[in-house]
This record gives C-alpha cells, structure tokens and sequence, in this order.
C-alpha cells in the first residue's frame, strides 16, 4: 500500500512549514507532495515536489472545494498510490494515521455537527484521507454540486455559505455520495487557532494524553508550549 501526503498551504505559511516539516514526515508516507498557490510565493523543501493549485484567498465561494477537488484531480494523475493524506499546512502529526486500518473510503477528524445553516449533516477537519478507489467519483460529484450552487459567491457583509469551507464541503460530497467517513483512525485535537488561551491548553493536554494529530498550531510558541515537559 502506497500512501501519498499532499499538504495545502500559501506564501504566508512558509515559516511553519518548514517547522512542521519534521512532523509531517513522521507519517512515513511514500510520497509528499507541496500544494502552493498560482503566485508561486510558496516554499518547500529542497528535492520536495509540488505543484501550485488555486489563487491565494481563503474563504471565497466556491474557491477552497474547488482547490480541493483541483488537488484530487492532479493527484489522480499521478500513478502508484492507494491511499491520499490531504493535509494543511497548520496541522501537526506526532503519530502517523494507520492508513491500513482505513475500513471505509474516507477518514477525517470529526469536528461537529450541522453549522451555520448547512446541507451537510457535520463537518471534518483536515487532515482528510481518501482511498485512490473513489477520488474520481467525489470530484465528480463535487463539480455537480458546485454548478448547482452549493458554494455561491458571499454577499457584501453576509458570511459565506457553510460549504464554502472545505470542512463542511467534504462532509456534504461524502453524505451525496451516501460514503462513511471513518472518524477514530486517529485521535486529534483540533480548532481553527489556538490564540484563545483555553484552546491553547486544551492542546497541551491533547498531547499529554497522547494524541496523534493537532490541527490549528500557527506558532513557534504554541508549538513549544504544547510539547514542552
């Protein structure tokens, strides 16, 4: 079994990154892959290969699905992988997700249920696994539900539609396509940000009590106060 790790970031992240690269290669995956954006403003390590996907923006109607499903799509052309580990550049492994004990076609953090109005039923946080058997159809289904609507354009002053967030967007393709998301390959803490004190140490226990994933480190300081003794 081949394991493929692609990692989403943009120019701002390149500093973590390069601090979380000793992390990210405690997955032991057979192949990483750098995901920038089109203003080529990303970095990576030397000898890593990469491909720039998507305009630097963050929530932005259909743009974050769509450079989801653009990712998938580039992946899928390459050969010899079973398993993809689509990643952001924020997120810290200290255990590599067991891969082989995938029992369904998709695996990701669960993070909540139904938010701000949407169609999905919950939403998972990165990283999020998917098995190379079933990539085409969820970018297939994912294109169809982009052209119905699903991620519209964001009035002036309103907040974007949930599945404009790839959190939310991953659940919704998988609930269309009636898959499972396996949600305890791994254990995660996980928020957007940890500058809120309380998120802050609700990491430094996740990691003393042995989690395998933390989601959400922006910091040399956060990191350092998550691992120290």
């Amino acid at each position: 079994m081949k394991t493929l790790l692609a990692i989403h970031s943009w120019p701002g992240a390149n500093e973590i990154v390069a601090r979380h690269w000793p992390y990210f290669l405690k997955q032991g995956a057979d192949e990483i892959w750098g995901i920038g954006t089109n203003d080529n403003g990303c970095k990576w390590p030397e000898g890593i290969q990469w491909q720039n996907v998507g305009r630097n923006s963050y929530i932005d109607g259909s743009h974050l699905p769509q450079r989801m499903l653009d990712t998938l799509t580039q992946m899928l052309s390459l050969d010899l992988w079973n398993t993809l580990i689509l990643t952001e550049y924020d997120t810290v492994f200290f255990n590599r997700i067991p891969v082989e004990n995938l029992k369904h076609c998709l695996a990701g953090h669960y993070a909540g249920g139904p938010t701000w109005g949407s169609k999905a039923n919950c939403f998972y946080h990165n990283p999020w696994v998917f098995d190379r058997n079933i990539v085409m159809d969820f970018v297939v289904e994912g294109h169809d539900a982009i052209k119905e609507g699903i991620c519209p354009d964001r009035h002036r002053g309103q907040p974007p539609a949930a599945e404009c967030s790839p959190d939310v967007f991953f659940a919704y393709i998988a609930q269309r396509l009636g898959y499972t998301v396996q949600d305890d390959l791994w254990r995660e803490y996980s928020r957007n940000d940890l500058k809120d004190p309380e998120r802050l140490e609700g990491a430094r226990k996740a990691y003393q009590d042995g989690v395998d994933i933390i989601h959400g480190i922006k910091t040399q300081d956060e990191l350092n106060y998550i691992t120290q003794p």
